[in-house]
């Protein structure tokens, strides 16, 4: 199951990168290793729970998470497939169902981003 979800949600990310201008040549030159990958995974889906509880998530999860990456150096092709990535992470993961107390107190340990 892990592999087709990288292969859907890469899929959706080069979409996302031909919509930004880019080519598919070009979009296919950035890459993650599969650390920041798995990172930038659990951090959607992290966006999807506080989603879910109501919180918000582009505050406390996904911009902090991208000035992170942009202090690392990275180049707008590859800030812009860790966007899609945690995009299509999110998305997967759809709303995490109701709010529970459990989510709740796991979003407390995990948010706002640290990196």
């Amino acid at each position: 199951m892990r592999g087709f979800v990288r292969a859907h949600s890469f899929g959706a990310v080069l979409g996302l990168l031909v919509g930004f201008g880019a080519s598919f040549k070009e979009a296919g030159a950035a890459e993650l290793s599969k650390s920041e990958e798995a990172r930038v995974w659990k951090q959607g889906e992290i966006s999807a729970m506080a989603e879910a509880c109501g919180l918000d998530w582009q505050a406390l999860s996904f911009q902090p998470m991208m000035a992170y990456w942009r202090r690392l150096g990275k180049s707008q092709k590859e800030l812009a497939l860790i966007a899609g990535y945690h995009g299509a992470a999110q998305g997967y993961t759809g709303k995490a169902g109701p709010c529970t107390d459990e989510m709740r107190r796991k979003l407390e340990t995990q948010l706002p981003f640290k990196g």
